[in-house]
């Protein structure tokens, strides 16, 4: 279970920068968002389907899979919202 919670480890980081810069920019909706979207409504459906698909181990795999996806929205409405600002 360790190593399927520290596959997201590399890239989790990015998630928070992500947000963190939302938040400093003034556009702390998109991070508040993000937060809501990790732990809500990605994980949770993400775990009955894959408890579904893969038992247990669609279960483990879970959270992993939740910041990864997590990490490409992120990086997809950050760069939405540093070009807005680019264009000011």
């Amino acid at each position: 279970m360790l190593i399927a919670y520290m596959l997201s480890g590399p890239v989790i980081g990015l998630l928070f920068v992500n947000m963190n810069c939302m938040q400093s920019v003034g556009n702390s909706f998109p991070a508040t968002i993000l937060s809501v979207m990790r732990q809500g409504l990605l994980l949770i459906p993400l775990l009955y389907l894959l408890n579904a698909c893969m038992g247990l181990n669609g279960v483990i795999y879970g959270q992993a899979l939740t910041d990864y996806a997590a990490v490409i929205l992120s990086a997809v409405l950050w760069r939405r919202i540093r070009r807005r600002i680019e264009r000011r």
